[in-house]
């Protein structure tokens, strides 16, 4: 009787010590030891329909071992790799020389104001579509030159192309193109730090034009525009400066006058606007040069790219290799430049 009762004393002290002991050292077994004997000991518990703690330590054990390995990241690329793949390929300075035609807008969108309004007008569901000068240049329509194939192979351009200033749909003439983000705002903004502090250093624009009116160069409109200026309104730029040069070159008929006018700023229309101040208005209008490039034999809708030294006589820029974003960083004006742009931006907001 006495050994039946210490064996009731005893027999769960053993097995409390057995539990324990297991359960200690299940923590330093192997992994998929560990996963085979919790599966197989769930199986029997079910079957009991009984979960004991120990089961469950053990399963969630396991399941939170398999979650720290998928939580495992993979190690990421470094920095160099991303940018030499996502960069633009390196190309230097290129510049086209276009014979704008008439009726051809300078716009990467090939429908404009005008064409909405005439097919509003004509009460014509589809709008009026126009030839961009993009289109006219990038199919190899008039291309001058010795290299054929396509535009990247005739031009080595594989960025952006950007008109350096623009020609109304109406305005025929010279009109410029490049990959060079840089150059377009040395050639249109004449407070550019890339020019010398000397105000003939601006680029300037030659444009022949029939205006409204017999004029003769001792016209008091005439001489208004060569000495004072005129005011083309506060919302186009209000007051310009005085023409560099106007001459009078022929009149087609007695009422009208062929001048030839050359202006160192870049307004929104503002050799219409300058005729359009003084009582007149322009009939026809023809760029024939920019600094000192012209058309030379190009016929109109025809264009080819500039050699090198074209580029830095003709426009006073040096050719350069270009980053991927169309322009170095170091040549895009100096800080104060930077600082008074930034001022014009705000104050336009």
């Amino acid at each position: 009787m006495q050994w039946f009762i210490l064996l009731h004393l005893f027999l769960p002290l053993l097995l409390l010590h057995v539990t324990c002991k297991t359960t200690i050292g299940f923590t330093h077994l192997p992994p998929h030891f560990k996963s085979n004997f919790a599966n197989a000991m769930l199986q029997k518990q079910r079957q009991k329909n009984h979960v004991t703690p120990f089961i469950l330590y053990a399963t969630s054990h396991n399941s939170f071992q398999q979650e720290k390995k998928s939580k495992r990241t993979v190690p990421k690329k470094s920095r160099n790799s991303q940018s030499q793949s996502s960069s633009h390929p390196k190309e230097k300075t290129v510049v086209l020389l276009y014979h704008k035609p008439s009726n051809i807008i300078t716009s990467h969108a090939n429908t404009d104001a005008i064409s909405i309004q005439r097919s509003s007008q004509s009460n014509n569901n589809s709008n009026t579509v126009r030839t961009t000068v993009y289109d006219d240049i990038t199919t190899m329509k008039g291309y001058v030159g010795k290299t054929k194939g396509t535009f990247e192979q005739a031009t080595h351009i594989k960025s952006k192309l950007h008109a350096i200033g623009r020609l109304d749909a109406d305005t025929t003439g010279l009109l410029l193109f490049t990959n060079d983000g840089g150059l377009v705002h040395h050639v249109t903004n004449p407070t550019s730090s890339t020019h010398s502090s000397s105000s003939s250093s601006s680029i300037k624009k030659t444009y022949q034009a029939t205006i409204m009116g017999h004029y003769n160069a001792t016209s008091p409109q005439i001489q208004t525009l060569l000495q004072q200026g005129v005011d083309i309104g506060s919302k186009y730029g209000g007051m310009t400066k005085p023409a560099d040069n106007l001459l009078i070159l022929s009149h087609p008929t007695a009422k009208s006058t062929c001048v030839e006018i050359t202006i160192s700023e870049g307004k929104n229309r503002q050799i219409r606007r300058m005729f359009h101040a003084i009582g007149s208005g322009v009939l026809k209008l023809h760029r024939c040069c920019v600094g000192n490039l012209n058309l030379g034999n190009l016929k109109e809708g025809e264009w080819r790219v500039l050699h090198k030294r074209e580029v830095e006589d003709g426009l006073g820029w040096t050719v350069r290799t270009l980053d991927g974003n169309g322009g170095d960083k170091k040549r895009r004006g100096s800080g104060k430049e930077n600082v008074s742009r930034r001022k014009k931006q705000r104050r336009r907001r």
